[in-house]
């Protein structure tokens, strides 16, 4: 259904907005970004000349060659990941940006005409998907457009947000084999995290839990009705998604939910009229 994420709107003259905005949110609609099907299909040419769409557009990872990216920038570059025509990283001539605990924003790169530029930061605990999306135009100081950003395809390779469990039903990447045993196998002593709308995942607790587990248990699984969605619960619906030919991953999502819903149907008010009742809707 729906889950509060960091939202922002960089003003006018505004250098970085990643530390001014970190307590503003905003909702997030359930939609998933579509996934073209010929994944496969991969682009080796300068973007200027290429004739695919930006949905199409794939390249494998690629060492980073922080030396011809410094030299069209005039800068000194620290870059994290690469393809052949796009780039993640942050320009090293400044500190501003990256505190003790790690840089919050990072830059995207892009090779047009075979020169390096940048022109777009983002914040690097978002997905880059619309509306979660948080970045800005460096040159203009406005939000940045679908144009300024990366490829879907390419930001799965190169933005790591866009991997993390709980925003791949948005993003339509494939979560990492690392991150989906942390779901299954984490213990949340300590960690529990309030939440109020789908996706849950492990670690995950509150009276929407508690509601989806009696949809859980009513539609065959074992489950503890606690409100506390643990390894346990992670573990039940990672093996109801394999039965259901659903991505398994252990959190229950959008999809996964509509699944259970079939299986033993939730009672509620359809407020948002989207044709499904989820938990904070029972």
């Amino acid at each position: 259904m729906k889950r509060f994420v960091l939202a922002i709107v960089c003003s006018v003259g505004l250098v970085a907005c990643g530390e001014a905005s970190s307590d503003t949110t905003s909702t997030v609609t359930d939609s998933t970004v579509a996934r073209d099907a010929t994944a496969e299909t991969s682009s080796t040419l300068s973007l200027t000349t290429t004739t695919l769409a930006v949905s199409m557009i794939n390249e494998k990872a690629i060492e980073c060659d922080e030396d011809a990216i410094g030299a069209d920038m005039k800068t000194k570059v620290k870059m994290d990941k690469c393809t052949e025509n796009f780039g993640v990283g942050n320009t090293d001539k400044n500190t501003w940006n990256c505190p003790d605990d790690g840089c919050r924003e990072a830059s995207l790169f892009k090779r047009v005409n075979g020169k390096w530029g940048t022109n777009t930061m983002c914040r690097k605990d978002q997905p880059m998907v619309t509306p979660m999306r948080l970045c800005y135009r460096t040159d203009k100081a406005a939000v940045a457009t679908e144009d300024d950003v990366l490829p879907p395809k390419i930001a799965c390779t190169l933005w790591d947000a866009n991997s993390e469990l709980r925003f791949v039903s948005f993003t339509g990447c494939e979560p990492s084999a690392e991150a989906i045993k942390e779901s299954l196998t984490r213990k949340c002593q300590g960690e529990w995290v309030q939440n109020e709308y789908l996706p849950f995942e492990t670690c995950d607790s509150g009276t929407m839990v508690k509601r989806a587990q009696k949809v859980m248990k009513a539609a065959g699984l074992t489950t503890e009705l606690d409100g506390f969605y643990g390894s346990n619960n992670a573990k039940q619906i990672a093996d109801f998604q394999t039965k259901n030919g659903l991505r398994k991953t252990g959190m229950l999502d959008i999809d996964t939910w509509k699944k259970l819903i079939a299986v033993a149907p939730a009672k509620g008010t359809d407020r948002d009229g989207d044709g499904v009742i989820t938990p904070d809707e029972m």
